[in-house]
C-alpha cells in the first residue's frame, strides 16, 4: 500500500504538469462564448490560409520543375489546389452563425486541430523532399516558403491558440530536424532563424490571444449586463404598468377609480369644449345595496358591484368612459350627440333589466341617477361633477323618478341650498332653529299621550326654511349632530313645564345613530335635565336604521339600557325587512300617513294598516298611526283596533305657548266640535 502511495506521490507532479499544459493549450475551451468567437474568426480567416498554402505550393513547383521529377513536383500542388478549393467553398457555404451547443463546437475544434497538424506537416515534408534538387537559390526559396506558411498559419489561427501552436510545432519540428541532419551550417543557422522567428511571433500571438479572450469575456459580461438591464427594464415596465393600473383602476370592479375618472373627465371635457361638442356626465348609485350587504354579507354586495361594472364596461365601446366614483356609485361620461345619447340611454336601461346572479340568490338592481350636460357655461369638470351629484341627490329624494337631469329649476334650488348650507355653518344664524310640538292622542281616552318634537327654522334673510330643505343639508355638512343636541336641550327645557305623565318623542337621524360620541353626549344632557328617561321616546326611520344597521343597533341598545323608549317612524316606507325589525329593541312602530290617506275598507292602505296593527300586537309593542285628517279615517282606525293616532284632525304642530294652552284646557269631549278653525294638511 505504501508503495502505491509513493508511486502516486511521484507521478502527481507530472500529472499536474500535464494538466497545466492541457489547460494552457485548450484555454477557455469550455467557454461557449469564446468557442463561438473562435469559430467565427476561423471561418473568416481560414480561406486566406488556404490561399497562401496554394501560392507557396505552386511557387515551389515552378521553381523546382526543371530540377526534380515532374510527378514529384506537381502531385502536391494539384492536390493542394483541389483541397483548398473544396475547403474554401465549404467554409463559404457553412452557416455564418456558430453551432449553438458547446459539444458541437468542441467537435469542430478537434477536427480543425487534426487538419492544422497534418496539412503543414505534409506541406513541409513535400518541400523538403524537393530540397536536394535544384540550386542554392531554389533551396532558400523552399525554406522561405515553409517559413511563410508557418507564419501565415500563426496569423490566420491566432484566435485558436492550441491549433496555432500545433501547426507551428509540427512544421518547425520537421524542418529543424531535417536541417540538423542535412549538416550544412548555413542551413542549420537558417533553421535556428526560423525557430526564433516562429517563437517570437508565437509570443506576439499569445498576447493577441489574451487580448482576444479578454475582449470576448468583456463582451460576455457586457451582454450579461445588457441582458440584466433589459430584464430589469422589462420588469420596471411591468411594475410601472401594474402601478398605473393600481393607481387608475378600482381594485374590486376593474373599472376606472374615482381619481382617474375625474382626471379623464377634466381632459375630455376640455377637448369637447374646444371642439364645440355636447358633453354629458351621469352619476348613479345602486339602490338597496346596503340592505343586500347587511342581509347576505359583503360578498353578495361585491358580486352585485362587479356584475354592474361588467355590464357598464360593455358600454365603453359606444364612446362612454366608465368609472366607480363611490362605494355604490358609478359614473359615465362622453360626448352626447342625440343619436349616441339614445344608444347610451338604451344601454343604461338594459343595465338593470336583468337580475344579478350571485351565490346568495338573484337580485334585480335599481338605481338613482343624476345627469348633467355641458352647455357652454360649464367648462370645469368639478362644476359638471357637482351638478350631476346634486341631480343624483334629488333623484334619491324623489322616488317617482329614477333619473334627474340638472336644469334651471335644479340650478335655482342648488343656489338656495348653498345659501342654506352657508347659514347652517354659521352658529349665530342657527339660533333661529326652534321646536314645534304635535300631540300624540290616545283615542281610547281622548287624551294627549305625548308630543313629537319637530324642528323648525326661521332665518332673518331666507325666511321660513322647511325641515325637508335644511335637515338633509345638515346631515351632509356634518352639523346635524350639534343641531340635534341643541334642539334636544330646548325640548327637555320645555318638558320640565309639562305634566310628568306627558311623553316626549324626539327624532334621531342616521348620522346621530352612527356617532358614539353623540349618543354619549345625548344621554349626558338627558341625565343633567332631570327628566325621567321613561318619558323620552327616540324616533328613528327605517332609512336611518338601514344606513348602518350594526352601529344603529348598538346605539339603540345603549339608549334602551338607559331607559329610553324606541319608536320606528314611517314604518313600511323604507328598506328594512321584518328580520331587522325583530332584531331592534322597539317599543313602538309608527305607521306612515301614506297608508292612511283616504282610508276605507277595500282600499290598498286598509289591508296594510290592518296587518301592521296586528304585527304590533303580536310583537307586544304599541302602534301610532300618523296623518289622521278626517273623521272617516279615524272611524276606520277605531274599527281596526288602533289606540294611538297623530294628525291634523286633532292638532297641527304647535309652538310652546299653544301647546301649554292645549294642555291646560285638554281635548274637547267630541273631536268633531274641536277641529273648527284648525288647518288641515295640504
Amino acid at each position: 500500500m505504501s508503495t502505491i502511495i509513493g508511486m502516486n506521490r511521484v507521478s502527481s507532479p507530472f500529472s499536474g504538469l500535464k494538466s497545466a499544459l492541457s489547460t494552457w493549450l485548450l484555454d477557455d475551451s469550455q467557454d461557449i462564448e469564446v468557442a463561438k468567437a473562435q469559430y467565427e474568426s476561423t471561418r473568416r480567416q481560414a480561406p486566406f490560409l488556404y490561399i497562401i498554402r496554394f501560392i507557396c505550393a505552386w511557387t515551389i513547383a515552378f521553381t523546382q520543375i526543371n530540377y526534380a521529377p515532374l510527378w514529384l513536383v506537381l502531385v502536391y500542388p494539384i492536390c493542394t489546389t483541389v483541397w483548398s478549393y473544396c475547403r474554401i467553398r465549404r467554409l463559404w457555404s457553412a452557416p455564418k452563425s456558430p453551432p449553438r451547443t458547446l459539444e458541437a463546437l468542441i467537435v469542430w475544434r478537434k477536427r480543425t486541430q487534426i487538419i492544422a497538424a497534418l496539412a503543414p506537416s505534409i506541406f513541409t515534408v513535400w518541400a523538403l523532399v524537393l530540397f536536394p534538387y535544384g540550386t542554392a537559390f531554389s533551396q532558400v526559396q523552399i525554406f522561405l516558403a515553409i517559413l511563410v506558411g508557418n507564419l501565415s498559419a500563426l496569423f490566420s489561427l491566432t484566435h485558436l491558440r492550441s491549433i496555432a501552436v500545433t501547426n507551428a510545432v509540427s512544421s518547425t519540428g520537421i524542418y529543424t530536424l531535417f536541417f540538423s541532419w542535412y549538416g550544412d551550417p548555413a542551413y542549420q543557422l537558417m533553421a535556428l532563424f526560423g525557430v526564433a522567428v516562429t517563437f517570437f511571433v508565437a509570443l506576439i500571438e499569445m498576447n493577441t490571444y489574451r487580448d482576444f479572450i479578454s475582449l470576448i469575456k468583456t463582451g460576455t459580461r457586457f451582454k450579461e449586463q445588457s441582458h440584466n438591464l433589459e430584464q430589469k427594464h422589462r420588469e420596471t415596465k411591468k411594475l410601472n404598468a401594474l402601478n398605473y393600473q393600481l393607481a387608475t383602476t378600482d381594485h374590486l370592479t376593474g373599472v376606472a377609480n374615482k381619481r382617474f375618472f375625474r382626471q379623464e373627465l377634466d381632459r375630455q371635457l376640455r377637448a369637447a369644449t374646444a371642439s364645440g361638442e355636447r358633453f354629458g356626465l351621469c352619476i348613479f348609485d345602486i339602490g338597496g345595496l346596503k340592505s343586500i350587504t347587511e342581509i347576505y354579507g359583503l360578498d353578495a354586495g361585491d358580486q352585485v358591484l362587479k356584475e354592474v361594472a361588467r355590464r357598464l364596461a360593455g358600454m365603453e365601446g359606444e364612446g362612454v368612459f366608465v368609472g366607480r366614483v363611490g362605494g355604490d356609485e358609478f359614473g359615465l361620461f362622453g360626448t352626447c350627440d342625440p343619436e349616441k345619447y339614445q344608444r347610451v340611454e338604451a344601454a343604461f336601461e338594459r343595465l338593470i333589466e336583468q337580475p344579478v346572479e350571485t351565490k346568495q340568490g338573484r337580485f334585480r338592481p335599481n338605481y338613482s341617477a343624476g345627469i348633467a350636460h355641458s352647455n357652454g357655461a360649464v367648462t370645469c369638470a368639478t362644476e359638471l361633477f357637482e351638478r350631476a351629484d346634486f341631480a343624483l341627490s334629488t333623484a334619491r329624494e324623489n322616488r317617482k323618478e329614477t333619473s334627474v337631469s340638472y336644469d334651471a329649476c335644479l340650478d335655482a334650488r342648488r343656489s338656495r341650498d348653498t345659501e342654506i348650507l352657508s347659514a347652517l355653518l354659521d352658529e349665530e344664524t342657527r339660533d333661529g332653529l326652534y321646536l314645534a310640538f304635535q300631540p300624540i292622542i290616545d283615542i281610547r281616552s281622548n287624551s294627549i299621550l305625548g308630543v313629537e318634537c319637530l324642528a323648525r327654522w326661521h332665518h332673518p334673510q331666507l325666511g321660513h326654511i322647511a325641515p325637508v330643505d335644511f335637515i338633509p343639508l345638515a346631515e351632509r355638512s356634518g352639523v346635524i349632530n350639534q343641531i340635534s343636541l341643541d334642539l334636544f336641550e330646548k325640548a327637555l327645557s320645555q318638558a320640565k313645564t309639562w305634566p310628568e305623565s306627558l311623553r316626549l318623542s324626539f327624532n334621531l337621524s342616521a348620522s346621530n345613530l352612527s356617532s358614539r360620541r353623540f349618543i354619549v353626549e345625548f344621554l349626558r344632557i338627558l341625565q343633567q335635565s332631570g327628566i325621567a328617561p321613561q318619558r323620552l321616546s327616540c324616533e328613528v326611520t327605517e332609512t336611518s336604521v338601514m344606513w348602518d344597521f350594526k352601529e344603529t343597533r348598538r346605539a339603540l341598545d345603549t339608549l334602551k339600557e338607559a331607559g329610553v323608549r324606541i319608536s320606528l317612524d314611517d314604518f313600511g316606507t323604507g328598506y328594512s325587512s321584518l328580520s331587522h325589525v325583530h332584531r331592534l329593541p322597539l317599543d313602538c312602530i309608527k305607521i306612515d300617513r301614506s297608508f292612511v290617506s283616504d282610508l276605507c275598507p277595500g282600499s290598498t292602505g286598509y289591508g296594510i294598516v290592518k296587518s301592521l296593527l296586528a304585527l304590533s300586537r303580536d310583537m307586544a309593542i304599541s302602534c301610532v298611526v300618523e296623518g289622521v285628517e278626517t273623521e272617516e279615517e279615524l272611524s276606520v282606525l277605531k274599527d281596526l283596533g288602533a289606540s294611538f293616532v297623530q294628525g291634523y284632525l286633532f292638532s297641527k304642530p304647535l309652538n310652546a305657548p299653544e301647546l301649554a294652552q292645549l294642555l291646560a284646557t285638554g281635548l274637547p269631549d267630541r273631536v268633531a266640535t274641536s277641529i273648527d278653525g284648525l288647518p288641515r294638511a295640504s
